[in-house]
């Protein structure tokens, strides 16, 4: 699974990062790319709120950080469990 796929597949997300993209359906990915997907979401989320309020200490900053990273430990958890 290529890391730089999730980028190129859903370049989309970069104009719009409303959380309706959390409903669609896709039969085809796998929890891995749903997690994959998930993170660069929020990675891009946080950069986007990082901008906005200038501070990498801000609560909400923080509460995406932390989420990113719990998201990212699930995300190694899996991938490298089934090695």
């Amino acid at each position: 699974m290529k890391v730089g796929s999730c980028r190129e597949q859903h370049k989309s997300w970069d104009q719009d990062l409303s959380p309706q993209w959390y409903y669609r359906s896709s039969k085809t990915a796998s929890p891995e790319q749903f997690l994959e997907d998930e993170i660069y979401f929020l990675r891009r989320r946080m950069e986007q709120m990082f901008n906005q309020e200038q501070s990498l200490t801000s609560d909400s900053v923080l509460e995406l950080s932390h989420l990113l990273d719990h998201k990212i430990n699930e995300y190694m958890y899996k991938t490298y469990r089934n090695r």
